[in-house]
């Protein structure tokens, strides 16, 4: 089972990784391309195609590290809920118990 889950796992990183170097192809790929079309010489083409590259991966390890910050936040909030639902139910429990006498526990 657990293989299974860690095949799973690793197939999709794996997708995200193709969907995101393909994204950041295309998208380094139309800024190159257009700075081509415009005539200027080829040292200002490498220049804005180096440029984009640079700003893509800023932008994704902000992203990344936003969303990381995001997700900790949500498993922290879940763990806390849950941990005041087990402190609730723990105290129905001996409240109900209180209430029987130990011959009818």
């Amino acid at each position: 089972m657990a293989k299974k889950k860690l095949a799973a796992e690793i197939r999709d990183s794996i997708g995200d990784l193709v969907f995101g170097m393909e994204d950041g192809l295309i998208s380094n790929l139309g800024l190159v391309l257009g700075v081509a079309a415009a005539g200027v010489p080829n040292t200002t083409v490498l220049l804005a195609g180096f440029a984009s590259m640079f700003a893509g991966a800023v932008s994704m390890a902000a992203e990344t590290s936003q969303g990381c910050k995001v997700y900790r936040q949500g498993n922290k909030a879940f763990c806390q809920a849950l941990e005041r639902e087990q402190e609730a139910h723990a105290q129905d429990f001996g409240r109900r118990r209180a209430r029987h006498s130990p011959g009818e526990v």
